[in-house]
């Protein structure tokens, strides 16, 4: 960007240059709602004056393009994200069912339920929905430190771990939902394999009496 000579400096009573410059409406709520905004320069020497102004209209400009209100632009571009992300998430959650455990008596991985109950889903459900029960997975094997597990292998004792992890991270409601979810996912297991233990793990569990224990 060309700058004019002495553009967007003045020189206060002292002598030293002065960087000052227009704010637009948007960006004023950062700059205690003032119409412009100055910083001095700290020299009275004009061509150091003019290296600080060059800086700081770098660093002004990328702010004001992070503030900038949406246009028809950014509306178009994060659309066309939002699009390519739908499209690789389901192409992702395709490539995983295509290669279903084919033995029905050998018990599937929670992530593989997932998936088939995903897959199973898809359109009979919100993607919101499907989207929690993805989350729920997602925070119950980091809280076990395992990427994956056999969903035969998870026990009351495990889950009623799991409960009071979170218990100290985050709401009854939200880790009451997680529960829902991963039961949900259980029952899901129980209709389509054999060899899965009858007793859902994910239920029956008193929240407040479990983070009294």
């Amino acid at each position: 960007m060309a700058i004019n000579n002495n553009q967007y400096l003045f020189q206060n009573r002292t002598g030293l240059w002065v960087f000052q410059i227009f704010v637009p409406k948007y960006m004023r709520h950062v700059f205690g709602h003032k119409r412009a905004w100055r910083k001095s320069t700290g020299t009275k020497d004009v061509v150091k004056a003019r290296q600080f102004r060059n800086h700081l209209l770098i660093e002004f400009n990328k702010l004001k393009e992070q503030l900038k209100p949406d246009t028809e632009e950014k509306r178009i571009s994060g659309a066309i994200a939002a699009l390519y992300q739908e499209v690789s998430t389901n192409q992702q959650i395709e490539g995983r069912f295509s290669q279903p455990v084919d033995n029905k008596n050998t018990p599937p991985t929670l992530c593989l339920i997932r998936d088939e109950y995903a897959e199973s889903y898809r359109n009979r459900r919100s993607y919101s929905t499907l989207s929690k029960s993805a989350r729920a997975v997602e925070i119950f094997l980091s809280t076990i430190q395992k990427t994956d597990i056999k969903i035969d292998l998870i026990g009351r004792r495990m889950v009623t771990q799991f409960i009071r992890s979170q218990q100290e991270q985050v709401a009854g409601q939200t880790l009451q939902n997680w529960l829902t979810c991963l039961g949900s996912l259980y029952e899901f297991a129980l209709r389509t394999y054999d060899a899965i233990p009858e007793g859902n793990p994910f239920h029956g569990h008193n929240l407040e009496s479990t983070a009294h224990n």
